[in-house]
């Protein structure tokens, strides 16, 4: 008897630990399957906004195909570049111009640790206004990107002076 009782509460034991293990298993999938919804519903809510701003299905089939080109072999998803992409768009990058201005958000985004979409609403602030502005600098400084002393080495002026041009809105997009 001592031996069936062990028996029904190793079985139980036994019983938990699959079920648990189900359990976990369940909560991955689920998980994962979120996350898939989500990209899906992040590229479908950007092709609705290309389109919105008056692109046609042939116009957002190519910005699509932009997109994917930039973050093929990378960290970040089609998701995450559909989504840079109609914010890009809106701040005046041409579609011909979206594959490498997404790789440079990319490009920025791994060197720092960042979020792809978090840097590329920074660079596309910057499109839009048409210059860096200190804030912009500021936040692209704090996820570690030199910007300041990159600028003022490639205009061969003091970080003081680069410093003071930003101030005034001197430093164009291109510049940047």
């Amino acid at each position: 008897s001592p031996s069936i009782m062990k028996s029904i509460i190793g079985g139980n034991l036994i019983t938990g630990a699959i079920t648990k293990g189900l359990g976990a298993i369940t909560s991955l999938a689920g998980s994962t399957i979120g996350a898939g919804f989500n990209r899906l519903q992040n590229i479908e809510a950007s092709k609705a906004r290309l389109k919105g701003f008056g692109y046609d299905n042939k116009q957002v089939n190519q910005i699509t195909k932009s997109a994917t080109a930039a973050v093929t072999g990378t960290q970040y998803s089609m998701g995450d570049a559909m989504t840079a992409s109609a914010g890009a768009i809106a701040a005046g990058i041409k579609p011909g111009e979206l594959e490498g201005y997404l790789k440079e958000v990319g490009n920025a985004a791994a060197a720092t640790g960042s979020d792809f979409n978090d840097v590329a609403s920074i660079m596309n602030k910057v499109k839009t206004t048409g210059h860096l502005q200190a804030d912009e600098m500021r936040q692209l400084s704090d996820r570690g990107l030199p910007v300041l002393a990159k600028l003022a080495e490639n205009a061969g002026v003091s970080v003081d002076k680069m410093s003071d041009k930003i101030s005034k809105g001197n430093v164009s997009f291109d510049e940047f």
